[in-house]
């Protein structure tokens, strides 16, 4: 299955142990989480499961230029399931950056957890825009 251009990544230190997760989202609506690196798978933490998510819209100005890539963000996933202190990491400009945090306030998300309890967990997502085959030529920034 095919990802959604939307997807999660985040690191979780415990006890001197650091651990890199890869959350996201399938076109079926399944949600895919991946470790990637660390020791002991969970140990105690539970990662945030996305729950409800808005696209990021394209800007006429990005549409027009042409422009595709990626908007990456750090975002803290509260423990009331929201995307608290979302900051551009790494944006595309034309007016992108903004939409992409836009619709990143409006997921919601089950909160990460350590031993059952719900923990501000961060995370880094990535944004992805990419323009439709039938529309003008993309300019890969």
């Amino acid at each position: 299955m095919a990802e959604n251009p939307a997807c999660l990544w985040y690191d979780y230190g415990h006890e001197g142990r650091w651990f890199s997760f890869w959350l996201g989202c399938r076109s079926d609506g399944a949600i895919v989480c991946r470790q990637t690196a660390g020791v002991e798978a969970n140990a105690g933490f539970q990662a945030p499961v996305l729950m409800s998510k808005v696209r990021a819209e394209y800007t006429p100005q990005a549409r027009q230029a042409g422009i595709e890539g990626s908007v990456w963000l750090y975002v803290e996933i509260g423990t009331d399931g929201r995307a608290h202190n979302v900051r551009v990491t790494e944006g595309l400009g034309y007016g992108l950056d903004s939409k992409a945090v836009d619709a990143i306030r409006q997921w919601t998300f089950q909160p990460g957890e350590k031993d059952g309890v719900p923990v501000v967990t961060p995370v880094a997502i990535q944004v992805n825009f990419q323009l439709d085959p039938a529309g003008p030529k993309p300019v890969r920034v």
